[in-house]
């Protein structure tokens, strides 16, 4: 990792701004253009910094749409081939209910 220059110069309360640099020669020959520019030198300042790996890692949410079909109340008859017991049936392609090119899908995803 390589060490930058980091120039900061404060411009109001909430207001400034900052400049990366890669080297202490181009953060001396910034800050000598700046004070020339009319920049008071109070308000610069100059920080050594080292870069710092760091990842970012997340996880998808996904959400159904409320217009797509409801969960089965409990009790409810058993839907897409299920008996009683909630055991799959063998559909009329041989494969289980519920299930489409040998993937078990979700009872809200019609197989038909």
């Amino acid at each position: 990792m390589a060490a930058n220059w980091l120039v900061t110069e404060i411009e109001g309360a909430d207001e400034g701004s900052v400049k990366l640099l890669p080297s202490s020669d181009a953060a001396q020959d910034y800050i000598t253009a700046r004070i020339a520019d009319g920049a008071p030198p109070e308000r610069l300042r100059l920080f050594n910094a080292d870069d710092i790996p760091f990842g970012v890692a997340y996880q998808p949410i996904v959400t159904i749409g409320t217009d797509g079909p409801k969960a089965p109340s409990p009790g409810a008859a058993p839907k897409n081939g299920a008996n009683a017991a909630n055991e799959a049936v063998p559909a009329a392609t041989g494969e289980p209910a519920g299930t489409k090119d040998g993937v078990r899908l979700s009872s809200m995803f019609n197989t038909d």
